[in-house]
């Protein structure tokens, strides 16, 4: 691959639909009979499951890809669904506690699962156990939701390939990582990001033998990393971005000869790279911008002779232009500061563990003393939310 062809330049891209487009394929997709449909939405609002669900005998359903959304009144009260053939389960969910259906287990050809909270809290997972049932399990994405010790269940998925945790409460979930007995023994790519609590990462995930992708991002609280990165021996692509209190990278990185892209941008706190850098014989791409610690590079960056692209910032460009003619392949290429940016990740990452306990204080405040209802809070809040977001976009 050319090196602009290298994981992270499109990473910060999204696709988008258009709502028409959406309408439309969701209006094609519902005019077969449900029984035979092979992509099926299902929205449920408060516990009123559909009447053909409830009657459903059985006939199973033929639906490859199945969508169920519910609302912030859903008690989790579930009735058997037959659909053995189902491929990607989408959950999207609004209460503040979940339990996963207990009809799951028998999705044996279930490959992607993605649950996704769109409440103003984090979600409690309820039954994650189920989870590790679904033996061809490959893909499994949890959003904005509260994980709790159970979580070892998934660490059980032989045949896992993929595993995003966005913007979970993770808590003490992941102390349940060990290296013995092996866990996610397939896992391919790993990605956590916008875990505002995560504040280390446990020694168990240096031993995910398989592992050539690990991105941590956004995760303002973490602090270090085990010093057992070195083990992951096939490891390509290793993404840091913005973990602002990562204060260094361990010295075992330079046993990471496979690594071909590193990220460390906006890592506001890293003040040196370890001498061992210099052994990543094979790598290719640096992002390196808005390290404002870093003071100086190791001399041993002039065995980085594969090293095509350093993306940085103005300061830091000049720390390299010390070695530019021992790296002869080597384009340096500065993108512009957003100073403002910048103060606001330093600001998140401040707040970020405040915010929920905050919220809570709020509500218990309101509903004691002024009478206000719950649900005339949340709605506020989430009103509030969307304007606040948009105004930073601004």
């Amino acid at each position: 691959k050319d090196a602009s062809e290298l994981e992270g330049y499109c990473n910060e891209h999204h696709v988008t639909q258009h709502d028409l487009l959406r309408e439309l394929a969701i209006h094609l997709s519902s005019q077969a009979p449900i029984a035979q449909r092979r992509r099926l939405l299902i929205e449920i609002h408060g516990n009123d499951i559909p009447a053909w669900w409830i009657d459903q005998t059985q006939q199973p359903i033929d639906t490859r890809l199945l969508s169920i959304s519910t609302d912030e009144t859903f008690s989790s009260v579930w009735y058997d669904l037959k659909a053995p053939k189902v491929q990607a389960l989408i959950l999207n969910v609004r209460s503040k506690i979940y339990a996963l259906p207990h009809f799951i287990r028998e999705f044996n050809e279930l490959r992607v699962l993605n649950i996704t909270s769109y409440g103003i809290y984090p979600t409690e997972l309820h039954e994650l156990a189920l989870i590790s049932s679904l033996s061809n399990l490959r893909r499994l994405r949890l959003e904005h939701v509260s994980l709790s010790p159970s979580i070892q269940s998934i660490f059980e998925l032989k045949n896992l390939e993929k595993l995003s945790l966005i913007m979970c409460e993770i808590g003490s979930a992941l102390e349940s990582c060990t290296v013995e007995p092996p866990m996610l023994s397939n896992l391919i790519e790993l990605e956590i990001e916008s875990c505002y609590d995560l504040k280390e990462v446990p020694p168990g995930l240096c031993s995910l033998d398989h592992l050539t992708k690990l991105s941590i991002t956004n995760c303002h609280e973490l602090d270090a990393l085990p010093e057992g990165l070195g083990c992951l021996s096939n490891l390509e692509i290793l993404r840091l971005h913005s973990c602002t209190r990562l204060s260094r990278l361990p010295e075992s990185v330079g046993k990471l000869y496979s690594l071909v892209f590193l990220d460390i941008s906006d890592c506001l706190s890293i003040s040196s790279l370890p001498a061992q850098i210099g052994e990543l014989n094979a790598l290719r791409v640096l992002k390196m911008s808005g390290c404002h610690g870093l003071e100086e590079l190791p001399d041993s960056v002039t065995n980085l002779t594969l090293l095509e692209d350093v993306i940085c910032d103005e300061e830091t460009s000049y720390l390299w232009s010390y070695y530019e003619s021992d790296l002869c392949d080597l384009k340096i290429n500065i993108v512009e500061e957003d100073r403002f940016a910048n103060l606001m990740k330093i600001v998140v990452a401040q707040r970020a563990g405040q915010m929920e306990k905050k919220c809570d204080d709020v509500m218990a405040f309101l509903t004691q003393n002024m009478k206000v209802a719950p649900d005339q809070i949340n709605h506020v809040m989430a009103v509030d939310a969307v304007g606040g977001e948009a105004g930073m976009q601004e």
